[in-house]
C-alpha cells in the first residue's frame, strides 16, 4: 500500500506541468496572412535600412579615402618644400666648411715648415760638439 501511495505521489507531482494550459505568448498554431504580411513589410524595412548603411559606409569610406589622398599630396608638398630648404641649408654649410677646411690646411702647411726650420736649427745644435763650445 505504501509503494502504491508514493508512486501515486510521485505521478501527480511528475504530471502536473503536463496538464498546464498553455501560455497566451506561446501562439496558437500558424501565423494568419495578416502576420505574415507584417512580418514580410518589417523584414523589407530591415533590408532596406541595412543597405543604406552599407551604402552610407561605403561613401563615408570614399570621403575618408579622398582626405587621405589630399593630405598625403599636402604632406608630401610640404616634405619637398622641407627638403629644398634642408638642401639649400646643407650647401651653405658645405660651403663654409670647404673654406674651413682650406684654411685649416694653409694652417697646417704653415705649421709645417716652421717647425722644420725649428727642428733643423734644433738638430744643427745639437750635433755642435760638447767640447766646442766656444763656436
Amino acid at each position: 500500500m505504501k509503494k502504491i501511495l508514493s508512486m501515486l505521489a510521485i505521478s501527480a507531482v511528475v504530471s502536473t506541468p503536463a496538464l498546464a494550459n498553455k501560455p497566451e505568448w506561446a501562439g496558437n498554431g500558424k501565423p494568419t496572412a495578416e502576420q505574415k504580411a507584417l512580418h514580410k513589410k518589417a523584414m523589407a524595412e530591415k533590408n532596406k535600412a541595412e543597405q543604406k548603411l552599407k551604402e552610407s559606409k561605403a561613401q563615408a569610406k570614399d570621403k575618408y579615402n579622398k582626405l587621405k589622398e589630399q593630405g598625403q599630396k599636402e604632406f608630401d608638398k610640404q616634405r619637398s618644400n622641407v627638403e629644398k630648404k634642408v638642401s639649400e641649408t646643407s650647401a651653405k654649410v658645405n660651403h663654409g666648411l670647404e673654406k674651413q677646411k682650406q684654411k685649416k690646411l694653409q694652417q697646417l702647411e704653415s705649421q709645417k715648415s716652421k717647425a722644420s726650420e725649428k727642428a733643423k736649427e734644433a738638430t744643427a745644435e745639437k750635433s755642435k760638439k760638447w767640447w766646442k763650445f766656444w763656436e
